[in-house]
């Protein structure tokens, strides 16, 4: 995968393809001139080497870069079917 930026209101999420690896898609249209972004709590259990203020600019922006988790249930349940499926193993693990 190719740099992609953070937001904390993201126009993209993560599958796994046939290889296992992880592939962008859209969760929503995306205009030809939008930036493409997904949440880095797709794709990381926990967020550690971040600046502690998030500059992803949405409105929905949650103040700071989290791993998934960190991420409200709420926010977990809207990113259903776009995240990395370890992190849902690791919820049932350590019961979150």
């Amino acid at each position: 995968m190719s740099k992609v930026n953070h937001s904390c209101d993201p126009n993209s999420g993560i599958r796994v393809n046939e290889t296992g690896a992880h592939d962008l898609v859209a969760i929503c249209d995306i205009a030809v001139s939008e930036e493409i972004t997904f949440d880095y709590a797709m794709r990381n259990y926990s967020v550690d080497h971040f600046p502690p203020k998030c500059l992803c600019g949405a409105d929905k922006c949650r103040g700071r870069v989290t791993g998934w988790k960190d991420l409200p249930d709420e926010k977990k349940k809207e990113y259903a079917g776009f995240v990395a499926p370890y992190l849902l193993e690791l919820d049932i693990k350590y019961d979150t």
